[in-house]
């Protein structure tokens, strides 16, 4: 069957290859229902054929095109072609190349190489399946109906659901999975379509990164987030892991982030804000590198913990990396200075190898010092001062001061209270002229007394703010100024000091019994005499069972006022005594 030449169109009808003309239909081997209709038993071909004997890279072998008479403006024309084209030098590698018209430019589309790859907007793919574009490149999977999935699958094997991953969207839940696996896909990553939210491990995630871990023996799951690799030293590699647990004990769930080695060592330091900013527990606008706020009132802020068998210290505050202040293993807080947080003229406490020193410098009337014992039920001391653990002195709850001993800053010879179970001693053993005691009413308009002197709380005597000595009973002292057998002179020279002198004279009747007498005259009133003058002074007489008188004078020297002259009558001894009240 031969369809025309370059003149004339004829056609030759041969009975034996049953070939029918139904205008305008051409039918081989059946009878046409199209403009050209082919059919018969087994495969059938159509085919166009290039004569010419040599082929070059990139000619055109055959061209299948689809025209248009369409009258609009550049409408006429090849609408559309499918060319076999040489893809070699040699003519032995042929591909195929789709080209559509925009307007009068017929351009190629799509090429189907000769190795089977499959390249849109480029001629040359790389892979099986290459897209190219001067804009926005998308691929695109519809479902059209909400109901169905659309995804890519990627397999090693020929089975597409083995070995391999599988990117797909739910239409019918509004997520898309990401799943891998071997003999079967699971699940690994799950982003809702509506949130963002990306679940690990589970394909409902409540929040912005959801990690889900399957049960553990022991109750504790954990992930690696991030990891860090050391190519050189893979030791070095770092990795930040989380992790989540159920203490069943303490009926407490729990979260962790622990800083790893990729040796599995627990030697790597995790660190917050290398480069600066805040760090905020529970507080939104941290004003400190670390702020921890308290959430309820029945929650620690900061608890800092360290095993028994670990001596260090359970926290440090340094400044340039040299400690400042520390709070050691036992709980002991050693600072060089604590000041109020105001100023450090407030209050300021400084500890030092020489002692504890607790200072306010400011102008008004409070104390530097106040130890409160705030519960109105308490019974214990308000402060107690230990030495080795043993109290040395404390504060009762009612203010009272009980110690040994009290005594001066500088000496205990200066000055030295001893409150004992006998009695309080106030002593001073300095050789000089100041008191033992000085108790000093200061005020000059104050009427009250300088001392009071009570027996069960009840005033027995005082010294009121003139010096006057009131309202007791006055035991003088005496003190011995020499003794005489004989008449004779005795030397006093503090004899002024005195407020009496008293004369005691004494008669031995036997070794064993001695009477006396004894007699007392002021200072003031003793009879002036020369020496041997005989006369009567201050005398003192005393009387034995037989009569006898025995008796002793004295007298102030009118020469010397220091002496005095001592005349005896029978007695044994005489005795001089100064008095003092």
């Amino acid at each position: 069957m031969v369809f025309g030449n370059s003149s004339v169109s004829e056609f030759v009808f041969n009975r034996n290859t049953s070939a029918v003309l139904i205008a305008p239909n051409i039918g081989i081997g059946v009878t046409p229902l199209t403009k050209l209709h082919i059919a018969g038993a087994g495969s059938q071909e159509l085919r166009i054929e290039n004569t010419n004997t040599t082929v070059g890279l990139s000619d055109v072998i055959g061209t299948l095109s689809f025209r248009s008479n369409d009258a609009s403006s550049g409408g006429t024309g090849i609408a559309g072609s499918i060319s076999s084209i040489s893809e070699a030098s040699s003519g032995v590698l042929y591909g195929l190349a789709f080209n559509t018209k925009n307007f009068a430019s017929e351009t190629e589309k799509m090429r189907i190489t000769n190795d089977g790859k499959v390249g849109i907007g480029t001629s040359s793919p790389a892979s099986l399946l290459s897209l190219r574009s001067s804009g926005d490149t998308y691929l695109t999977i519809d479902t059209n109906l909400n109901a169905n999935n659309a995804g890519i699958r990627l397999s090693e094997s020929s089975t597409p659901t083995t070995n391999g991953a599988e990117l797909v969207y739910d239409g019918s839940a509004n997520l898309f999975h990401i799943k891998t696996g071997g003999a079967s896909f699971t699940e690994r990553l799950t982003i809702v379509r509506d949130s963002g939210n990306v679940g690990i491990g589970t394909s409902s995630p409540a929040t912005q990164l959801e990690v889900a871990l399957p049960t553990t023996t022991n109750g504790v799951y954990e992930t690696t987030i991030f990891k860090t690799l050391d190519a050189t030293t893979p030791a070095n590699t770092g990795s930040l892991h989380f992790s989540s647990g159920y203490n069943s004990d303490a009926g407490l769930r729990y979260s962790t982030i622990q800083a790893k080695r990729n040796n599995g060592a627990f030697t790597s330091n995790l660190i917050l804000q290398p480069s600066g900013s805040n760090v905020g527990i529970n507080e939104t606008s941290p004003s400190a590198q670390l702020q921890v706020k308290s959430g309820a009132t029945t929650r620690v802020p900061l608890i800092v913990d360290t095993l028994a068998s670990h001596a260090t210290n359970l926290q440090e505050w340094k400044v340039n990396n040299i400690t400042q202040i520390f709070i050691d293993q036992y709980g002991v807080m050693r600072a060089e200075y604590v000041a109020n947080k105001i100023t450090s003229n407030n209050a300021l406490i400084h500890p030092s190898s020489s002692g504890t020193l607790i200072s306010r410098n400011v102008a008004d009337t409070n104390p530097a010092l106040t130890v409160n014992l705030a519960n109105a039920s308490a019974t214990g001391n308000i402060q107690v001062w230990q030495k080795a653990g043993v109290a040395q002195a404390y504060i009762s709850n009612d203010g009272t001061f009980a110690t040994s001993q009290i005594r001066n800053y500088t000496t205990i010879n200066n000055a030295l209270i001893t409150p004992s179970t006998t009695g309080t001693t106030i002593s001073r053993n300095i050789a000089d002229s100041n008191p033992a005691l000085v108790v000093n009413q200061n005020n000059s308009s104050s009427t009250g007394k300088i001392v009071s002197f009570r027996f069960n709380g009840v005033e027995k005597s005082y010294i009121d703010k003139d010096g006057n000595f009131s309202g007791a009973t006055i035991i003088p002292s005496y003190t011995l100024l020499g003794s005489r057998i004989s008449d004779g002179t005795l030397t006093v020279t503090d004899i002024d000091t005195f407020d009496e002198i008293q004369i005691r004279v004494e008669l031995y009747v036997n070794s064993d019994e001695i009477i006396w007498g004894v007699a007392k005259l002021p200072v003031a009133d003793l009879t002036y005499a020369n020496a041997g003058q005989d006369r009567e002074g201050v005398g003192a007489v005393c009387i034995d069972d037989s009569g006898t008188i025995a008796s002793a004078y004295v007298f102030r020297n009118n020469t010397d006022g220091t002496q005095l002259d001592i005349k005896l009558r029978n007695a044994s001894t005489v005795k001089i005594y100064g008095v003092n009240y």
